[in-house]
């Protein structure tokens, strides 16, 4: 075996030995030994004893290998081997006997001795092929401690934050439950999910969204104390242990010493991110002491705080529980929705004043759901929004409606057309335009009647790739509508650049147009803002004649609303286009909402 192998020191360094025990005579005789060697170098050092504290200290000689001298081979004389392990734990130990005896061998390799050697009789290749051997095997030993122990911690822990992994989290929960039953003591599990991370991913790219945990898992790590347990349990989803606590109004002080912690942006990449998240907090013993029961509690608590407005903490009630079994209803039924036929397309009217006549209509989703009943789209949208069911609801929406509007043409309604909402997790699947087109395709309906409705909101979800989507879909020869115009944030300046063909203003506006004279003044801004740009406007929720003078006298030739019709399904609505014009009567007034 060369010293190559072993990585020993080269010309430059010599091997230090440390002597422990040695006489006068017996360190003279060893390094007579050493001398004879032709390949290495060796310097030794001589101490009557160890100091277990030696090894702390930044004085403490830099040695290669302990050499212990126990000339009587006395087990006592073996204590010495304890206190090089502490000092020099990185360091071979190698014992020298002046007697052979088996027993004591025995029992100096069972101390932690690599070698034991007979002084009698050894020569100098064979005390420098032991050194090498002793230091060799007790660096592989060394190696194998410190990988094991880095696989049983990437075993126990999340590799990409460093927090305990689920596994971890749950047995260390088991033994808190256990031992806080023992002393009667508080505990919280506090379950924690990032708000809107997708879309960080999305837009921004995983390894942001990988640098946003890490982020975030400091935070929760500085927000706890020694006692606690921060784990990632999913995605971007966290859990927290917080044991011994006084109050369960303990944990409601680390949950928004957390949210107080994420109150500023984060810096990474050269790029400030804002991110909040949502926090449920389940309390032992309050609401009950079963280590599953704790977790999924404190999730429906995280899931009620995402509902009220996110970027806030909810404890967990039993009314909440309610709430989730609706949504897990809801989120299973969801998924077969469209294959059993409880999806159902109504539409309404769309009529232009100057023809006087409905010229189109917008497909509205509603489920006649098996067993909640009747639920219009605030009840389910939201739901299949979060989890991406929104994409293939909308192109069952967008395929049904382009059909139902062929079969309408081909009865003799020549040049109507037909809206259709789409969601801003929609435009942003790589294959939207293609799917527009698909449906386009498959049911014969020319582009130019079918007329696309997107929120304000999505046009800064992701910037770049909604506009590419938008022109795509314009080159296509569909229309596009900005829906509920007015209540968003997107900057005025984007509808230049757009291609836009219409702005539906939205009905919080039409609805108290006659008794707010701001309201008004809005919506005749945004008429004549429509008129320079070229764009049409439609206005939502006219439900009375004098709504309907009004925006007639702004110019605004394009409504929607209760006074023009309730959505209603394809039969029912086919009865209105027999009368291909339209006659409204005072006596149909009715209160908003679709």
């Amino acid at each position: 075996m060369s010293s190559d192998g072993l990585n020993l020191p080269g010309a430059d360094r010599a091997i230090r030995l440390l002597l422990v025990g040695a006489t006068d005579e017996q360190a003279g005789w060893l390094r007579g030994l050493l001398q004879k060697s032709k390949t290495l170098r060796f310097e030794t050092l001589r101490v009557a004893a160890i100091d277990p504290a030696q090894g702390e200290q930044s004085a403490a000689p830099r040695v290669d290998a302990v050499l212990l001298f126990c000339p009587t081979a006395d087990p006592t004389e073996l204590e010495a081997l304890v206190s090089a392990g502490i000092a020099f734990p990185e360091c071979a130990s190698l014992v020298i006997a002046d007697l052979e005896d088996e027993h004591f061998a025995m029992e100096a390799l069972a101390g932690g001795a690599r070698v034991a050697l007979v002084r009698g009789g050894l020569t100098a290749s064979a005390l420098v092929s032991a050194l090498l051997a002793a230091i060799a095997s007790h660096r592989t030993i060394r190696a194998l401690g410190v990988a094991r122990k880095r696989e049983r911690h990437l075993g126990n822990h999340d590799q990409l934050t460093g927090l305990a992994n689920r596994y971890l989290f749950n047995d260390r929960l088991q033994q808190a439950v256990a031992a806080a039953g023992r002393n009667g003591r508080k505990m919280a599990v506090l379950f924690i999910d990032l708000d809107n991370f997708k879309l960080v991913n999305d837009t921004l790219g995983h390894g942001v969204g990988d640098g946003l945990l890490r982020s975030v898992a400091g935070h929760l790590s500085s927000s706890l104390r020694e006692s606690d347990t921060a784990a990632r349990v999913g995605g971007d989803e966290f859990a927290l242990l917080l044991t011994n606590l006084h109050d369960e109004l303990d944990a409601e002080r680390i949950a928004r010493k957390i949210l107080s912690a994420l109150d500023h942006p984060i810096e990474l990449r050269d790029r400030s991110i804002s991110c909040t998240v949502s926090i449920g907090i389940a309390t032992l013993p309050g609401d009950g002491s079963d280590p599953k029961e704790l977790v999924r509690k404190a999730d429906t608590a995280m899931y009620h705080a995402k509902k009220r407005g996110r970027n806030r903490c909810e404890f967990y009630t039993d009314d909440m529980n309610e709430a989730v079994l609706r949504r897990v209803q809801l989120e299973g039924g969801l998924r077969t929705a469209i294959q059993d036929g409880s999806l159902r397309l109504h539409y309404q009217p769309l009529f232009d004043l100057r023809r006087e006549r409905i010229v189109g209509a917008e497909a509205l989703i509603r489920w006649q759901h098996p067993e909640l009943g009747f639920l219009a789209p605030a009840d389910f949208l939201p739901l299949a929004e979060e989890t991406g069911q929104i994409v293939t609801v909308g192109e069952w929406v967008l395929q049904t409606a382009c059909r139902q509007n062929v079969r309408w043409q081909r009865g003799g309604n020549e040049g109507f057309r037909m809206s259709v909402n789409v969601s801003a997790r929609q435009l942003l699947e790589a294959d939207f335009v293609d799917q527009v087109r698909e449906a386009l395709m498959t049911s014969g309906l020319s582009p130019e009647l079918l007329d696309i409705e997107i929120t304000e909101s999505s046009l800064v979800s992701d910037a770049e790739v909604t506009v590419n989507a938008l022109r795509a879909l314009s080159e296509l020869g569909v229309h596009i509508s900005i829906d509920d115009f007015g209540t968003g944030y997107s900057a005025l300046s984007y509808l230049k650049h757009l291609p836009i063909d219409a702005l539906k203003i939205d009905q919080s506006f039409v609805r108290s147009l006659k008794s707010d004279p701001a309201d008004a003044t809005i919506i005749q801004a945004v008429v004549m803002m429509a008129r320079g740009l070229n764009l049409t406007t439609v206005a939502e929720g006219v439900e009375t004649h004098d709504q309907l003078l009004l925006l007639g006298s702004y110019g605004c030739n394009r409504m929607q609303g209760y006074l023009f019709g309730r959505p209603v399904e394809a039969e029912a609505f086919e009865e209105r286009l027999r009368d291909p014009t339209f006659h409204w009567h005072r006596g149909d007034e009715e209160s908003p909402g679709d």
